[in-house]
């Protein structure tokens, strides 16, 4: 189940293309619910989007936790410093946003005194005293996290495609499930 010096283990894997499908589903779910008009379609989308949301912060920092208590496979060898400076960075990056963004959804979300369904499972306990000025505020932050995770996950994957296709070792192969390290 652990990550081994060569590939990563199936909960690794799991977590990690758990997170891909999420955020692709969050990511077209977001755009679809921006263009619907006022009503409850476009209410039932946003608590879709906001239980997703909800899921993908919990799932990153289960991630996280699983990822400080097993040692990943190290960077190819040879790899220049320059190189393992922004595959750190936008790693590192990555889960930082995956973590602000969500937050910054549900601080919006209590600020304009909305509540939060998980699924209509249950309701998070609203945190924050309702604020226009919050609402804004997040909403803006929750924008810009938004792009700025779109950059990340297309450098990570730029950077996955390179190795595999360009410098053909095993940085991708090694997140594949079923795949030879």
């Amino acid at each position: 189940m652990k990550d081994t010096a060569d590939r990563y283990g199936p909960v690794s894997q799991a977590f990690h293309w758990l997170t891909v499908a999420l955020f692709a589903t969050q990511v077209s779910v977001a755009f679809y619910m921006e263009d619907l008009p006022r009503g409850p379609d476009r209410l039932e989308w946003y608590a879709l989007h906001k239980s997703i949301g909800f899921t993908i912060l919990v799932l990153i920092v289960l991630r996280f936790v699983w990822r400080r208590l097993n040692r990943q496979p190290p960077l190819p060898k040879g790899m220049e410093r320059w190189q393992q400076t922004v595959a750190h960075g936008t790693q590192h990056s990555l889960y930082l946003v995956f973590i602000l963004m969500p937050i910054s959804g549900l601080v919006m979300s209590w600020a304009a005194n909305y509540p939060i369904s998980i699924y209509g499972l249950f309701t998070l306990p609203n945190l924050v005293a309702p604020s226009e000025a919050l609402k804004e505020a997040m909403q803006e932050t929750h924008e810009i996290f938004a792009w700025t995770v779109l950059v990340l996950v297309s450098l990570h994957v730029a950077g996955a495609l390179r190795h595999h296709f360009m410098l053909k070792d095993v940085v991708l192969r090694r997140m594949l499930p079923g795949a030879g390290g």
